[in-house]
C-alpha cells in the first residue's frame, strides 16, 4: 500500500482549493516498459512519451510491498546520450485551473539507490512553452548523490538555467542518503517567478525571472554526465512514486516535510481497485472525513465520522475511472489514488 502522508496543519480551506493536475504511483501499470517507441512520436502507458536509449530504459517494476509498482529511469552508459520522458496536455490543464490558483507544484518519492561510478544525472524540470526556459526543477549527481535546484535566472554572470545548491552556507552540496526512498518538491509562481524546493534537510527558494510564463511541460531526465567534459562508460537508474502535481493558491508544500511517515501500514485502503465499497482505516487515530475528487481536482464525494478509526465509503456510484482519495484524521493528512472499475 503507498501513502504520501502530509502534516494535519494544512487548512482544509486551503486544500480544498487544490486542483490536482496529475496524481501517478503507477499501480494501475502494467511491469515492463512504459512505451513502444523512444522517437516521441507514439503515447506509451499512462500517455508517457519517451526520447532516446531502449524502451527498458523507462519501465515499471516492482519495488516491495511498501511501494508496489514504481517507474525506473536508466541513465546512459556513454558520455553523449540523454534520456526523455514526458506527457503532453499541460497546458491545457493549467489553463483550466481555478482564478487564483497560480502556483504549480510537484512532489514526488524518490529512490536515491547506491553510491555508483556514473556520471549521469537524474533531473526533472518545469518547462515553459517553447522548452527554452526551466521554470524549475532539480538535477541529483549520481555518483555523489548531490542534489540541486534549477531555473531560469539573470544575474550580472548573465541570463540561463542555474544551479542552486540547496545545503547551508556552511555546507552548501545536500547529499542525499543512499539507498533510501525521499520526499521531494518544487513549485513555480506564474505572478512573480518564484521557485521553491523542499526536501529532507533543505527548504530553498529564489526569485527567478521567469514572472508571467506559463508551465507547459514536465520531463524526467537522464542525461548522460552531470558536469560538462566529464567522461562516462556506466548506466545508472533512478526510482520514483507518489508523483503529483497540482495548481494551488498557496504553498502547500510539503507541509511539515519532517512529518512525513515511512510507516506504510498507518493507513489502509483497500479494495484497489474497487467496484463499490471501500474501507479505510488509520492505525492509532480517528478519522475525522473522507473525501474524494477526480482527476481534476474537483470533490465528487465526501463523508464525516466521529471516533472511528475504520470506516467505509460507498463509490458505486462512481464512474469507472481513476480518483484521488483524500483521508483526515486526528493529526495526519494522507492523499492515495483509487481505481474505480
Amino acid at each position: 500500500m503507498k501513502k504520501t502522508i502530509l502534516s494535519f496543519v494544512i487548512l482544509s480551506a486551503i486544500y480544498s482549493n487544490a486542483q490536482i493536475i496529475e496524481s501517478n504511483d503507477f499501480t494501475a501499470y502494467t511491469n515492463g516498459a512504459v512505451g513502444t517507441s523512444v522517437t516521441g512520436s507514439v503515447a506509451g502507458q499512462g500517455g508517457f512519451y519517451t526520447v532516446g536509449g531502449t524502451n527498458l530504459d523507462y519501465r515499471i517494476l516492482n519495488d516491495g510491498v511498501a511501494h508496489g509498482r514504481v517507474f525506473q529511469l536508466t541513465g546512459p552508459a556513454n558520455a553523449t546520450d540523454n534520456h526523455f520522458m514526458w506527457k503532453n496536455g499541460l497546458p491545457t490543464a493549467w489553463s483550466a485551473r481555478e482564478a487564483g490558483n497560480d502556483i504549480l507544484e510537484i512532489e514526488f518519492d524518490y529512490y536515491t539507490g547506491p553510491i555508483t561510478l556514473s556520471q549521469n544525472s537524474i533531473r526533472l524540470n518545469v518547462y515553459n512553452a517553447d522548452l527554452s526556459k526551466i521554470l524549475a526543477g532539480f538535477i541529483i549527481a549520481q555518483d555523489s548523490k548531490i542534489i540541486s535546484g534549477l531555473a531560469y535566472y539573470s544575474d550580472d554572470q548573465g541570463t540561463g538555467t542555474y544551479q542552486y545548491s540547496l545545503g547551508p552556507e556552511s555546507n552548501p552540496d545536500l547529499v542525499l542518503p543512499i539507498n533510501t526512498w525521499v520526499r521531494l518538491g518544487m513549485s513555480f509562481k506564474k505572478s512573480d517567478g518564484k521557485v521553491i524546493w523542499k526536501g529532507p534537510g533543505f527548504d530553498s527558494y529564489t526569485n527567478g525571472t521567469t514572472a508571467g510564463l506559463d508551465p507547459a511541460e514536465i520531463d524526467f531526465i537522464a542525461t548522460a554526465i552531470y558536469e560538462e567534459g566529464a567522461e562516462n562508460t556506466v548506466a545508472s537508474t533512478a526510482r520514483f512514486d507518489n508523483y503529483v502535481v497540482r495548481a494551488v493558491a498557496t504553498d502547500m508544500l510539503l507541509l511539515s516535510v519532517d512529518q512525513i511517515e515511512n510507516d506504510v501500514e498507518n493507513v489502509a485502503v483497500y479494495p484497489n481497485p474497487v467496484s463499490d465499497i471501500i474501507n479505510v482505516s488509520v492505525k492509532n487515530h480517528n478519522i475525522a472525513q473522507v473525501s474524494v475528487s477526480d482527476m481534476n481536482g474537483r470533490i465528487v464525494k465526501t463523508n464525516k465520522f466521529e471516533n472511528r478509526s475504520d470506516v467505509k465509503m460507498d463509490v458505486s456510484d462512481l464512474s469507472a475511472g481513476i480518483y484521488i482519495i483524500d483521508i483526515v484524521s486526528e493529526n495526519t493528512h494522507t492523499i492515495k489514488k483509487i481505481v474505480k472499475k
